[in-house]
């Protein structure tokens, strides 16, 4: 996903790239039917979106991870599983405070919105999140 340049007010022209990128790139993106996989963080856990996504099935330990993401992305998770889901960071990043191959969880029939807000130049260290009560 590319995050198109905002466009100047008032009348004047627009370079057609920039107007071809919003078109084709939408600022959220859905994933709909994402499936955890049991057990701890590895290579095979499904990455999440950025934008929302629902988590269908969620087997006993499921856990899905974040995206590397960029300063202020959005990632909206919903547990529609029947267990608790466990969230993972990516690499180095936190959740908060905690480790991203620790995680945290979300409750099943609850959803997360988790915020990117702290950055070293390369990508989201940190993601803060708010759940569902």
């Amino acid at each position: 996903m590319t995050i198109p340049v905002r466009f100047g007010s008032g009348f004047r022209l627009h370079d057609g790239n920039n107007m071809d990128n919003v078109a084709a790139n939408p600022q959220w993106q859905q994933n709909p039917a994402v499936t955890a996989v049991a057990g701890a963080l590895s290579s095979s856990t499904p990455v999440l979106l950025l934008g929302i996504n629902v988590v269908t099935t969620t087997p006993s330990t499921g856990g899905v991870v974040l995206p590397s993401g960029i300063l202020g992305g959005i990632v909206h998770v919903r547990n529609s599983g029947s267990n608790t889901l466990t969230v993972f960071a990516a690499g180095s990043d936190t959740i908060d405070t905690t480790a991203g191959s620790t995680g945290v969880t979300i409750a099943a029939g609850k959803s997360a919105i988790f915020f990117g807000y702290a950055t070293t130049g390369k990508g989201v260290d940190s993601w803060t999140q708010f759940q569902s009560a």
